[in-house]
């Protein structure tokens, strides 16, 4: 499972839906971990904006604020069965832009460091759903998961489940809330099939890529 992302591109290739995309620029070199504020993309007045929300999902329902016990990920098993998750999954899914993460990989030694990319370097978006929990003082905490799903990658040592990343051309019905919940159920179950290269790093760096061959991993 991924540790952390990070967004250091811009780069798409152009599509007619991007002339509603709000520019990313800002994000470059940015790095984000768990429990910190991260760039969240939302529809709201029929526009797509750019907001910083909390990574680790605290529902609305919680009785308390318990950041250190938030959701980072959701399977999406979870997802379609938990009635908890039902409101924010019709009504609050969100889109968190990323240009690669960071993922372990078991060996027989032990454990490597690999940096998840696309394999022409393009951004992409993971699957995600927010909540707004109130505060004390009336305010309210935004938080947000990142969806996950089963992937033929543990095949290969690197677990079972792993971020879902949207498809381009489903990323505008993704964040629509008058999606019908049937396409959203559909796009949840259908299999990842992962098209990315994995870079390996050094031990004691998340920056740094080793000067060996980039190794392919095919789904």
């Amino acid at each position: 499972m991924l540790a952390s992302y990070t967004f250091n591109s811009q780069y798409r290739p152009l599509q007619e839906q991007d002339r509603l995309w709000p520019s990313l620029r800002l994000l470059e070199g940015g790095k984000f971990s768990p429990h910190q504020f991260a760039p969240t993309l939302i529809r709201e007045q029929e526009e797509i904006r750019l907001h910083f929300y909390k990574w680790g999902l605290v529902p609305h329902w919680s009785e308390t604020y318990q950041g250190c016990k938030s959701r980072l990920f959701l399977s999406h098993e979870q997802m379609l069965s938990h009635p908890a998750y039902q409101v924010p999954l019709k009504k609050r899914r969100c889109l968190i832009p990323a240009d690669g993460f960071y993922v372990e990989k078991r060996h027989a030694r032990g454990k490597r460091t690999y940096k998840a990319m696309m394999t022409e370097g393009e951004t992409f978006c993971f699957a995600g759903i927010y909540d707004a929990w109130r505060q004390a003082d009336g305010s309210l905490q935004y938080t947000f998961a990142i969806l996950t799903a089963p992937t033929p990658l543990h095949r290969q040592g690197f677990g079972l489940q792993s971020p879902m990343i949207v498809p381009r051309q489903w990323e505008q019905a993704w964040l629509n809330p008058r999606t019908p919940i049937q396409n959203i159920e559909a796009l949840l179950r259908t299999p990842v099939q992962d098209q990315m290269i994995w870079h390996p790093v050094e031990e004691l760096s998340l920056t740094d890529t080793h000067a060996g061959v980039i190794e392919h991993v095919a789904a």
